[in-house]
Formats: structure tokens, C-alpha cells, sequence
């Protein structure tokens, strides 16, 4: 169960980073303060995700697992 939950739950992570980031960008003119710090929390779980996914991969790689480059 841990092999599916975790690359999927760091998918989810990637693209509310992503929502978030770019929601924050569509609609800075209406509240900048609320939507500057809206988008910042993206971008912090948008590259905390980015980091986790690719530790994951690379230990995959290393330890010749289902998703090693060489497969």
C-alpha cells in the first residue's frame, strides 16, 4: 500500500503547488497581501515536493527498484 501512496500523494503535493502558485498569480490584483503569501506557500510545497520526489527516484535507481533507468 506504501508503494501507491506515497508517489501519489507526492503528485497531489506537486500540482497543489502548482494551483496554487499559479491561482495566486490570476488573482494578485483583487488582495496582493492575501494572494503574495497564498502563492509563496506554493511555491515552498511545490519545491519541498520537487526534492522528495526526486530522492525518491533516485533511490529507486540506486537500489535497482521498479523504476531504475536501466529498466
Amino acid at each position: 500500500m506504501n508503494q501507491v501512496l506515497a508517489p501519489y500523494a507526492l503528485y497531489v503535493a506537486l500540482y497543489l503547488g502548482v494551483a496554487l502558485t499559479g491561482g495566486s498569480v490570476v488573482h494578485l490584483p483583487l488582495d496582493p497581501g492575501r494572494y503574495l503569501l497564498i502563492g509563496a506557500i506554493g511555491v515552498v510545497i511545490f519545491i519541498v515536493a520537487s526534492a522528495l520526489d526526486a530522492r525518491r527516484r533516485h533511490a529507486s535507481a540506486v537500489e535497482g527498484g521498479s523504476g531504475a533507468l536501466g529498466r
